[in-house]
């Protein structure tokens, strides 16, 4: 209550943090119920809050309602297109879950077109491996690598390229792609937009200046391309 009237509008962020906080507590001690109560106050305080959306549909799947939870992850697309790269597992875990998996797919092919994203390419790219083989999941590289051409990108081609590749060329491949890989791990961060600290995980608080939502969805060089 403190925090809430110190805060008055301009922490609305912080108080929404702050309920979701307490919900994740709630849903590890699997209190559901608790977990969801304080998650409506943390949307009411900041209605496009994405981690109370997420944990919401965290909720709802270990109640057992996997379509409800479904529902609730596609929400993220109208809070902030970018951020559905973070629940793009989930939403993929949960299509398996109901037996859709082409549905998933689908949704977040659709989602690639509006927010090309590394991560959300991952999660793409091995869910067409699984339906539609090797082959299919290469295009799908190759048409994300002309759209957003990234080290990164490539990356993920050349373990593609590698799933299938001749005996005679398959050495010489592995070779250009442990070197790519090696540029792409100091690339593949997230930075805080405040004060510049760099993660390997996406952080909802910053463990550098503590401040709240300041990194962006997207890894270092994506943002860098796209600037």
């Amino acid at each position: 209550l403190g925090l809430q009237e110190s805060g008055a509008g301009a922490r609305q962020k912080e108080i929404a943090q702050f309920y979701c906080e307490l919900a994740q507590d709630a849903l590890i001690h699997m209190q559901t119920d608790e977990a969801m109560s304080l998650l409506d106050q943390a949307l009411k305080a900041d209605r496009k809050n994405v981690r109370a959306t997420m944990l919401c549909g965290d909720a709802q799947l270990a109640q057992g309602d996997v379509e409800g939870a479904l529902l609730t992850w596609r929400r993220v697309e109208q809070q902030s297109v970018p951020h559905v790269a973070l629940v793009a597992a989930r939403l993929m875990d949960g299509y398996r879950k109901v037996g859709r998996p082409q549905e998933g797919v689908n949704l977040l092919r659709s989602y690639l077109a509006e927010a090309s994203s590394i991560d959300l390419i991952e999660v793409v790219f091995k869910a067409v491996i699984e339906l539609d083989g090797v082959e299919a999941a290469k295009q799908l590289v190759v048409e994300e690598l002309r759209r957003n051409p990234t080290l990164l990108g490539l990356d993920k081609l050349l373990e593609a390229r590698l799933m299938d590749a001749p005996a005679n060329i398959w050495e010489e491949l592995s070779m250009v792609k442990n070197l790519v890989h090696g540029y792409t791990v100091k690339l593949a961060r997230y930075q805080c937009s405040h004060c510049g600290f760099k993660a390997r995980q996406f952080y909802w608080q910053c463990p550098g200046c503590s401040r709240w939502e300041t990194y962006p969805p997207r890894r270092t060089e994506e943002l860098n391309v796209m600037n």
